[in-house]
């Protein structure tokens, strides 16, 4: 059995305490802070602005999420954001309420900073190393995705980097960025697979603050005790 198959993974969302939540920011703040609004290509003697639109991005979760479009459209209503260009893939009708909102959370906040961008969600039979692993691949192959976010992570066993090769970009295609997750538990559980993987990028959480004008101020990374939720990341000690 390979060290995937042996082990589930989980989503990198639990019941965050109030130090790593993004305290009410809205998408237009993200965009101000980071400076996402003021992004703009020239194409032909005119600018036009870096809003995702002729770009794909998948995200790939696992179980199926019967409420994704609900969900996102009453999002959007609240942000005054337009209506998504989303394609759900699934390879099992099972559900899972912890998964279900990662998936909305992941594709929300996809939207949210790429509004021009169509979204391929790819949703795993399960959690099992084996099934992400199929629903990674799935995505990586889907015309156009130029990034496939991966919000789920599990402490790295010595024979992860056999899987390395995944998160590469097929011979043809667009150039793809592979995105994972760090984790929110700490140094307590070492480093995270996939966010270990050399061909993939990863940032440990952070809390934003902003200004009254929603410029950016600072951030914090989440700290505490064993047991409280922190910033992952870390050595590999295999990658």
């Amino acid at each position: 059995m390979t060290a995937h198959s042996r082990r589930a993974f989980r989503p990198i969302l639990s019941r965050l305490d109030d130090r790593c939540l993004l305290s009410g920011l809205t998408p237009a703040q993200m965009c101000q802070a980071y400076g996402i609004n003021s992004f703009h290509f020239v194409s032909q003697g005119k600018s036009i602005p870096a809003n995702g639109s002729g770009e794909t991005i998948a995200i790939v979760d696992a179980y199926h999420d019967p409420n994704l479009f609900r969900d996102v459209q009453t999002f959007d209503r609240n942000f005054n954001l337009p209506d998504p260009q989303i394609s759900q893939y699934w390879y099992g009708t099972n559900s899972d309420d912890s998964w279900a909102t990662e998936e909305c959370l992941d594709v929300e906040w996809a939207h949210a900073i790429a509004p021009g961008a169509k979204i391929v969600v790819v949703e795993a039979r399960s959690a099992s190393g084996a099934d992400l692993t199929q629903a990674v691949d799935f995505a990586r192959h889907q015309p156009g995705v130029v990034a496939v976010s991966m919000s789920f992570g599990s402490p790295e066993v010595q024979g992860d980097s056999q899987f390395d090769s995944l998160f590469t970009t097929p011979s043809g295609h667009t150039e793809i960025t592979f995105l994972a997750a760090t984790g929110d538990d700490g140094a307590w559980p070492g480093a995270q697979y996939e966010a270990t993987s050399p061909n993939v990028l990863a940032v440990g959480g952070t809390t934003l603050s902003v200004d009254s004008r929603g410029d950016y101020l600072g951030e914090t990374g989440w700290s505490g005790n064993e047991g409280q939720k922190c910033t992952g990341g870390g050595i590999s000690p295999y990658e």
